[in-house]
């Protein structure tokens, strides 16, 4: 093992007629980052392999010093089902596995196999499956120590609560959720959806908070509304629904009859508060009073362009 409890190296001896054991052989692995997959093996003093890694993180090929590749297909639960040379001299080998990680049919043994995509290797003497900190037994679908985590599963030795269809444990510590293709592509437009749905929800509640605001202050407070600039809509003359120089409250600016409340400058800063409602709905009048009173500390006058809003910050 190495310092961080990763497996370092290993070497197999086989006994003689005589009782005395030989080594026959020995392999070493070599890390590149802090996770116990390895970069690459030295499988023997001048032969190595190097494990290559595709965008999503899973193993996809396996090289050699010599340039020889052979491809890891892999299913939707991360076991290599194939494994492809580009040397087309030679066969590809197809592999299956039951839900546990027992071989199927005439699957041959192999360094990753079953989870294989996720680099968990069955190159042990019991073909059982290195599972981070533990050893996984496909046979009993059980690990053959206990649970480092106190309540980590059902109890010290199950696998994944018995579901190793929806369910990992990569690292013997801790099992998670495995989604299917189906399911991450639900949660991907479920997601979308959603946000979109929320966007539409703060623009309306922005839309209704200006709208009824500006109804209220021309019908009963003596504003008088109107666009300015093309950018939105400005109530003037009234009194009782703006503070300071004059006050965005939802997509409507309420101020003063004054033309320098009302200049372009003025109006571009407002108009990024009516941008701000938009963009939080309800939410953003607690957001901006948490801010503080103060202009100058108040991030969403900062965003808003404190020049253009007349504050000598």
């Amino acid at each position: 093992m190495d310092a961080a409890g990763r497996l370092a190296a290993w070497t197999t001896e086989t006994q003689g007629s005589d009782g005395t054991w030989t080594q026959t052989g020995s392999k070493t692995d070599h890390y590149g980052a802090d996770g116990d997959s390895p970069d690459w093996i030295q499988e023997t003093s001048t032969t190595i392999t190097r494990n290559v890694q595709g965008s999503s993180g899973g193993l996809d090929a396996i090289t050699s010093a010599t340039g020889n590749t052979v491809l890891q297909l892999t299913d939707i639960h991360g076991d290599v089902t194939v494994e492809l040379p580009l040397d087309t001299s030679q066969a590809p080998t197809a592999l299956a596995y039951d839900e546990y990680g027992n071989p199927e049919g005439d699957t041959t043994a192999t360094r990753y196999g079953w989870l294989g995509g996720k680099q968990r290797s069955s190159e042990t003497v019991t073909g059982a499956t290195l599972m981070g900190v533990r050893l996984y037994d496909p046979t009993t679908g059980r690990f053959l120590s206990i649970d480092p985590v106190p309540g980590g599963s059902a109890n010290a030795y199950e696998y994944c609560g018995g579901d190793p269809i929806n369910r990992y444990d990569l690292d013997g510590r801790f099992w998670g959720f495995h989604l299917s293709i189906g399911a991450r592509l639900a949660w991907h437009y479920g997601s979308r959806a959603y946000h979109s749905y929320s966007r539409w929800r703060n623009r309306q509640q922005a839309r209704i908070v200006g709208v009824g605001l500006a109804y209220i202050g021309s019908r009963y407070l003596g504003y008088r509304c109107r666009y300015r600039y093309g950018m939105m809509r400005v109530c003037t003359g009234g009194y009782g629904l703006h503070a300071r120089g004059g006050t965005t409250l939802g997509t409507t600016y309420s101020t003063w009859n004054n033309s320098y409340y009302t200049s372009r400058a003025r109006i571009r800063h407002e108009n990024r508060h009516k941008h701000q409602w938009m963009r939080y709905g309800y939410r953003f009048a607690y957001m901006y009073l948490r801010a503080g009173s103060n202009p100058c500390h108040n991030r969403w006058e900062r965003r808003a362009g404190w020049r253009d809003g007349g504050y000598p910050c």
